[in-house]
């Protein structure tokens, strides 16, 4: 489990940006870990997210 992990660990709820999904879609190097942390952990059901959308 990453550092990134350990901190969200606490929150069974997380907000998540689209730029989360733009970066994983992209292979963005530079977010690459980060990236994947916090998708994993929604996948294992560490935590659950919600996304951030627009208005209408």
């Amino acid at each position: 489990m990453g550092r990134l992990q350990q901190a969200l660990i606490a929150y069974p709820l997380i907000g998540v940006d689209t730029s989360i999904f733009i970066c994983h879609l992209e292979g963005n190097p530079r977010y690459r870990d980060l990236v994947q942390e916090v998708l994993a952990g929604v996948e294992e059901g560490k935590w659950a997210a919600v996304i951030a959308g627009c208005g209408s």
